[in-house]
C-alpha cells in the first residue's frame, strides 16, 4: 500500500480541501560542452499553507515563514529551493521531508524576495 496507491488515495480524498498551486524548479541537463543548461520546469500540486504550525517554529524561523504541505502525487520529488507558488504568493521551499507513507511533502516556505528579519 505504500508503494504510491496511497499517495493517489490521499490525492483523490484531500485534493478539494487543497490549493492549486505549481511547482518551480530549474531541470539541469549536460550541454554536451562540458557544461550545463537549465531549463525551467513548472509543475502543478496541491497544497495546504500554514502561517502557524509546528513547522514555522523553529530554530531559523523568520517572522513570515509558513508550514507547507504538498500533496506527493505526481511528484517525484520536491527539493529545497523549489519554488511554489499558491494563491498568486511565491515561496522558496526549505527542508523537504516526504512523510513514511509518500502521500505528501512537509517543508518550510518563505516568501520569495523576503529578507531575513525583515517585514
Amino acid at each position: 500500500m505504500l508503494n504510491g496507491r496511497l499517495a493517489a488515495g490521499f490525492h483523490h480524498i484531500l485534493k478539494d480541501m487543497y490549493r492549486d498551486g505549481r511547482l518551480h524548479r530549474m531541470t539541469k541537463t549536460d550541454n554536451g560542452k562540458g557544461g550545463v543548461t537549465s531549463t525551467p520546469c513548472d509543475l502543478p500540486c496541491k497544497v495546504q499553507v500554514d502561517r502557524a504550525g509546528k513547522l514555522v517554529q523553529v530554530q531559523g524561523y523568520v517572522e513570515g515563514d509558513a508550514g507547507i504541505i504538498i500533496l506527493a502525487y505526481g511528484l517525484d520529488t520536491v527539493k529545497d529551493d523549489d519554488e511554489l507558488t499558491v494563491d498568486q504568493e511565491t515561496w522558496r521551499l526549505i527542508g523537504p521531508e516526504l512523510d513514511a507513507a509518500k502521500s505528501h511533502w512537509r517543508c518550510r516556505g518563505r516568501k520569495r524576495n523576503h529578507n531575513l528579519g525583515v517585514v
